[in-house]
């Protein structure tokens, strides 16, 4: 059974065909994988830059396709696997992540040639290139070639110790890239989240640069979402094939953007092989088809062409050797111990409050990707990329960092976009009255508190807007002063807030308000009200918020 998705070069001889075939070959070639690639890139950044950006309207806040931002991360085959392997669960990413595995055995890693839109970007990177031969072509093999395989088992043992090694996927670092220094808001504001967006947005810029270097780097040498397809090479149905009517031109291996055409045989190392189908659309004979199983009669060569060459057997293997294979095993082993010790070091995981339906500490680092999509979508900015100061297992994990903002009362944006379930959906209702943490006043800085001076109550003000009513100023006078008669005289003093604990949800609504109001002004060093993570064995939810009676219709 053939699966030949190009369009042949032969009989093509219409002068507008061989110049666009010289200014765009692979367009030429295989123009229906060059339409999904496009139609794919233009979908993911629709997506991240107007579809999943939240807005605010006159019924509150909304995000328009939110949820699709999920989607594209979900489809990267390290995604579920990676993460489900870290928090021993069952994942969405994992069913749909095992759908393109499996559907890789029909359309070899035809994520990689035909969706991945890091890889499209890639490839349009490799076309700015100032002259001709600055980008080295497609020679197949390579002093690089199996280290997809060695990232690959670090992004595993990585997750196996607990921390989603899914963040080298292609995805996730494309996304993390965009969110964090295109789309994140007020991160130019912050010194850490400054420098987490310029770690990500640059590991991105790299990615692109190298393949001024040689065409598709990270996707030939590095990638391990390309990698874990090309572990089921062998099972693979549908294969690239030449025949014995190959007249060695070449030409093949000249387009192949993945190396995966041996320059001395033209055979095929199909755990390189993305199906892209360019090297079919340029074989001036025919030689080259894609099915199921060899060609049964070969095509004879035209006229007055070179001697044929004989027809080459396809490598269906992954191109580990044994030796490759033993040494890979042996540094795995070997690294296990050390990449445990190293994430166990990282601390402040229980000092970060997380957003509003994150997974207990046990299952977070494993399930967040640290992707930067709840960030990129939260309208208030409240949500931010933990310090590298936390440790390398929490550098780059969603925080609330109520210094800067508040989360928002009427929205649920940051719960409907997670891939993985670090941060589960839920209903806008359920979120309104879930606890976050717990604000606590500073006595030794409050100025009512530590006698300085009386207080505007701006965190009062703030969290009656937010509509908790989690603090009172009208019960606590300090500082009073007695009477000529000895008495406490009830109007001296100064009133004081206090949190009501049983109200207070965490949204850091007065730690914003206090910090904008003092700590701006230079008056007060810091917040005097800052929201703490929940104690441990504190319930998550507070007392059920009250029902509006729905109303009865008059009576005469």
């Amino acid at each position: 059974m053939r699966l030949n998705l190009f369009l042949p070069w032969r009989g093509r001889k219409s002068l507008l065909l061989r110049v666009f075939r010289k200014i765009a070959p692979s367009w030429s070639a295989s123009p229906l994988r060059r339409l999904c690639q496009t139609a794919c890139l233009a979908a993911f950044l629709w997506l991240v830059f107007a579809g999943g950006r939240a807005v605010l309207s006159a019924d509150g806040p909304k995000a328009v396709w939110a949820e699709g931002l999920s989607l594209p991360q979900m489809f990267d085959p390290l995604v579920g696997p990676a993460a489900s392997l870290a928090a021993w669960t069952l994942t969405t990413a994992l069913a749909v992540g095992g759908g393109v595995l499996l559907g890789s055995l029909l359309l070899p890693r035809s994520f990689c040639g035909w969706v991945c839109p890091l890889g499209t970007l890639i490839d349009a990177a490799g076309k700015l290139r100032w002259w001709r031969g600055l980008v080295k072509g497609g020679r197949a093999g390579g002093r690089w070639t199996n280290l997809r395989f060695f990232v690959l088992a670090g992004a595993m043992l990585l997750s196996a110790a607990g921390f989603c090694g899914a963040i080298f996927g292609a995805i996730p670092i494309l996304t993390r890239g965009l969110m964090l220094l295109g789309v994140g808001q007020d991160w130019q504001h912050d010194a850490d989240f400054r420098f987490t967006g310029m770690v990500a947005g640059g590991a991105l810029a790299i990615i692109l640069l190298v393949s001024l270097v040689r065409r598709r780097f990270w996707c030939r040498y590095v990638c391990p979402s390309g990698a874990i397809q090309s572990v089921l090479a062998p099972l693979q149905v549908f294969r690239r094939r030449v025949s014995s009517a190959c007249v060695s031109c070449g030409q093949c291996a000249r387009i192949c953007e993945f190396g995966a055409i041996d320059g001395k045989d033209f055979s095929t190392l199909a755990g390189r092989c993305t199906f892209c189908q360019a090297c079919g659309g340029v074989c001036p004979v025919g030689a080259i088809e894609f099915s199921s199983r060899p060609r049964i009669k070969a095509e004879a060569p035209a006229a007055g062409s070179p001697q044929p060459a004989a027809a080459t057997a396809d490598s269906a293997g992954t191109g580990l050797s044994r030796r490759v294979f033993i040494g890979l095993s042996a540094a795995c082993l070997a690294a296990g111990s050390g990449l445990t010790r190293l994430l166990a070091r990282g601390g402040g995981g229980n000092e970060l409050i997380r957003p509003p339906g994150a997974a207990g500490p046990e299952q977070f680092d494993g399930l967040c990707l640290r992707c930067g999509t709840c960030i990129g979508v939260c309208p208030s900015g409240v949500i931010q990329p933990a310090p590298i100061r936390m440790g390398l297992n929490q550098w780059g994990s969603p925080h609330l960092n109520t210094d800067f903002s508040a989360c928002l009362p009427d929205c649920n944006h940051c719960t409907q976009v997670c891939p993985t379930g670090a941060i589960r959906a839920m209903p806008l209702a359920e979120k309104k009255c879930l606890r976050l943490g717990l604000a606590e006043v500073d006595v030794a800085i409050c100025l009512p508190h530590s006698g300085r001076a009386e207080c505007e109550f701006y965190c009062y003000d703030a969290c009656h807007r937010a509509g908790h009513d989690a603090i009172d100023v009208g019960s606590l006078r300090l500082h009073t002063q007695k009477d000529n008669d000895g008495n406490i005289d009830p109007d001296s003093g100064m009133l004081a807030p206090v949190v009501l604990p049983d109200l207070c949800v965490g949204c850091g609504a007065c730690q914003c308000a206090c910090r904008n109001a003092y700590v701006g002004q230079g008056i007060l060093p810091r917040a005097a009200i800052i929201v703490r993570p929940l104690p441990t064995g504190q319930p998550p939810l507070p007392q059920p918020l009250p029902v509006q009676p729905a109303s009865s219709p008059a009576t005469n």
